[in-house]
């Protein structure tokens, strides 16, 4: 059920006091479970690190001449639970390339669906293929990823599954459609990332410029 808007405003208060400290800003994990098809090579040491480097990305203020240009975002993605396996061997739903491919793999639980190829995202196809599709907005978080994808690429589905369009602004933006080998999230961005979006955990605190806000 939707929410009134007065209840929405009071959860939004209480969650802003949670994530703001005297001390510094609060570290929001977001835990992110992934599901591979039984032919797409991914296991959990390669989802591990490229959540490990993605958290990097997000919290490094790499001092971009972008304007507005980077922040430390007090983000954690973090991996929940083992990486599962879809389908089978030889069933071609590792390649997306039927709108049939793509809602029935886009209705699978896990956040991340880890397929070899994506040429057909929202409608839209491609012959060159896409790195990454998302649903924005959505309640949850949900996104195709090809397996092979560097992790500012896991940053910007991310994004989208927060709410937070492509911004093409920069061509270092995160957010920026391009998506390759990309490293700047703005402020604003930021502000959509740290959205309190169901799983996450408070971690610790973070000294950086992160917005304190993680409500919107």
């Amino acid at each position: 059920m939707k929410p009134t808007v007065s209840t929405f405003c009071v959860v939004v208060l209480a969650c802003t006091l949670l994530v703001s400290t005297a001390q510094g800003v609060q570290e929001i994990v977001f835990d992110i479970t992934a599901v591979r098809h039984y032919d797409t090579p991914f296991s959990d040491f390669v989802r591990n690190s490229t959540l490990f480097n993605a958290t990097d990305l997000l919290k490094t203020n790499d001092f971009s001449t972008c304007n507005p240009g980077d922040v430390s975002c007090c983000v954690t993605l973090s991996p929940s639970g083992s990486v599962s396996v879809f389908g089978g061997p030889g069933d071609m739903f590792d390649v997306i390339d039927t709108v049939t491919k793509h809602d029935y793999v886009f209705a699978l639980s896990p956040e991340y669906k880890v397929v070899t190829a994506i040429e057909v995202c929202n409608g839209t196809s491609s012959s060159g293929g896409f790195k990454g599709c998302s649903k924005n907005p959505t309640a949850v978080r949900s996104a195709l990823i090809r397996n092979n994808v560097s992790p500012d690429v896991w940053v910007h589905e991310f994004g989208h599954g927060q709410g937070q369009s492509d911004d093409n602004n920069c061509p270092a933006y995160i957010m920026n459609i391009s998506a390759s080998n990309t490293n700047v999230v703005t402020s604003a961005h930021c502000t959509k990332f740290r959205t309190l979006k169901q799983p996450y955990h408070l971690g610790g605190t973070c000294g950086g410029s992160s917005p304190p806000s993680a409500a919107s």
